[in-house]
This record gives structure tokens, sequence and C-alpha cells, in this order.
């Protein structure tokens, strides 16, 4: 079972970083974490989508990230 205590340290860790740029949106904060994180480790988790119309939107898959990941990249980055 995981430690319960993560949940709190990576909300404290997203707070920290947020309160910081508290510019911008939650949900763009998290697509620049993403990607600063995806960028680090390699791409990983990145995915291009192609529309219709032939432009590109990229997006991350994260779901695989372990939560031990996280805390240590939120803490270098804040």
């Amino acid at each position: 079972m995981r430690d319960e205590k993560r949940i709190t340290e990576i909300l404290g860790l997203i707070q920290k970083i947020w309160e910081k740029e508290n510019d911008m949106r939650f949900f763009q904060l998290i697509y620049v974490l993403q990607s600063k994180y995806s960028k680090e480790k390699g791409n990983i988790g990145q995915i291009t989508f192609k529309e219709n119309d032939g432009y590109s939107q990229i997006g991350f898959d994260m779901f695989g990230t372990e939560d031990e990941e996280l805390i240590k990249f939120l803490k270098e980055f804040s």
C-alpha cells in the first residue's frame, strides 16, 4: 500500500509552485509541469495529436509516473 503522506506532500509542492506562478490557471500550471517533466525525461509520455486541418497539439500521458518520481521533480522545480 502506498504511503498516504505522499498526497499532502505532492499537494503542498504544487501549492508552493502555484503561489510563485499565481497568474497561471490550474490546468495551465499542470500542463507546464507535465511538459517540463516530459522534456527532462526524454519526452516521456508526450503525445502528438493531428487535427483534420493539419494543426498539431501536444499532450502528455503521465499515467505510469510513480509518485516518488513526481515528488523528486516537484522539489527540484520549486
